[in-house]
């Protein structure tokens, strides 16, 4: 309704929204890049490139179940901000890595990363408390397909410095959605 809608609290979904879209960010511009990174710069196997990214995924996927009840018990803000505390400093291991250590990180953090994909839905829902179909769509829907067009940007890096480059500034985007994180004004229960 209009008048649940109004009483949306704004500026911390919108700060929500913006912290979403990074994760997307990350996660498709991970997804697109990682095979082209490994199969052309560092000459691996196409097989093990996609089992990479499937490392990637099942680690999200596991994430997401364990998520929910950890930002149950510790607070959504916090979970939300050691997520993306976490994602900063485990993303630049991808580059010194290899072996059955590179599986590992990318499973971790798959976990880490996608583990607030329920979480940040429940928070918009809290935000916006009369409006929860319109909180999901745009934590679902627009906050996540806007990280994705945002990953076309990763393609006018890769176009004009190189794959690894395109990789290496995704390290940026958890920084900012940590940032972010830490200035949201959400009301824990």
């Amino acid at each position: 309704t209009k008048a649940g809608i109004g009483n949306a609290h704004w500026v911390p979904l919108i700060v929500l929204i913006a912290i979403v879209v990074m994760r997307s960010w990350i996660q498709v511009g991970l997804l697109t890049y990682i095979p082209f990174y490994y199969i052309d710069h560092l000459k691996g196997d196409a097989l093990q490139a996609g089992t990479l990214v499937s490392t990637f995924l099942v680690g999200g996927a596991v994430g997401t179940l364990a998520g929910a009840p950890l930002a149950d018990r510790w607070g959504y803000k916090r979970y939300l901000v050691l997520s993306m505390l976490l994602s900063s400093l485990i993303t630049p291991l991808f580059f010194v890595t290899e072996g059955f250590l590179l599986f590992a990180v990318l499973g971790v953090l798959g976990m880490i990363l996608i583990s607030t994909f329920s979480v940040t839905i429940v928070m918009a829902q809290h935000l916006m408390p009369h409006g929860l179909g319109v909180a999901s769509g745009l934590m679902a829907g627009f906050a996540i397909g806007t990280g994705g067009i945002c990953a076309t940007l990763l393609g006018v890096i890769a176009d004009r410095f190189g794959v690894p480059a395109a990789l290496q500034s995704i390290m940026a985007l958890p920084v900012i959605g940590l940032v972010l994180a830490l200035g949201l004004r959400y009301p824990e229960r």
